[in-house]
């Protein structure tokens, strides 16, 4: 019969520290049957473990999830929790007055995404664009785990004027990184008035008309 220390310092050796830390042990169970439901337990404590670190290094708010969004049915916020959207790299627009629950919603979909083990980061304006302007190695650092992650989430987006210098770099740092990810944008005011903020209407048209193309649009 096999020694159960045996088997834990095995599994530390083999570095599956969740089996190795396991103290209810169930010896009752056929040999085959039971390597199954360890392993199984090993991957379901790592793939919790991805969960925790990846909600971590999230930023996102703390929000009240559960609560009732105007303008957004139950039947469509169980739509978007199917992620058919973040599958096909599709952006997401949130949009409507302070105090709307926009970013209680953006907070919602993005906690299922991190759920489906998949990174998130949330940021405002003011930080990306930091990101997207600044050298030092803290921006490097955040702007590498951008690139890594399977949903943006960037908040209170174009509710100040931002400068044409702003906007040339918004452009270039938004197409490259959406290229292969899905970005959500929070925003209160309509994506027809974000022309107003900015001097080069032309750009900021060329900008709205890429990032909507294929986009969802929700009015909170």
């Amino acid at each position: 019969m096999a020694n159960i220390c045996v088997i834990k310092e095995l599994a530390a050796k083999l570095n599956l520290s969740n089996i190795s830390k396991l103290n209810d042990f169930n010896t009752d169970l056929k040999a085959a049957d039971y390597l199954e439901y360890l392993f199984k337990y090993e991957l379901e404590e790592r793939r919790k473990s991805v969960i925790e670190e990846n909600k971590k290094q999230s930023k996102l708010p703390k929000k009240n999830i559960n609560k009732e969004f105007i303008g957004v049915t139950n039947w469509n916020i169980t739509n978007l929790e199917r992620l058919e959207w973040l599958e096909n790299n599709e952006n997401i627009f949130i949009c409507g007055k302070c105090g709307s629950g926009k970013t209680a919603l953006s907070v919602k979909l993005a906690t299922t995404v991190l759920e489906k083990t998949n990174k998130v980061y949330y940021v405002v304006i003011d930080e990306l664009l930091q990101i997207l302007k600044e050298k030092d190695d803290s921006m490097k650092k955040k702007f590498e785990y951008l690139k890594k992650c399977d949903l943006i989430v960037i908040d209170e987006i174009m509710y100040l004027p931002i400068t044409d210098t702003e906007l040339q770099l918004l452009y270039r740092g938004l197409m490259f990184l959406n290229e292969s990810r899905s970005i959500m944008f929070i925003t209160n005011r309509n994506l027809s008035e974000w022309k107003d903020v900015v001097s080069d209407k032309h750009l900021m048209e060329t900008f709205i008309d890429r990032l909507i193309t294929g986009s969802r649009i929700l009015n909170v």
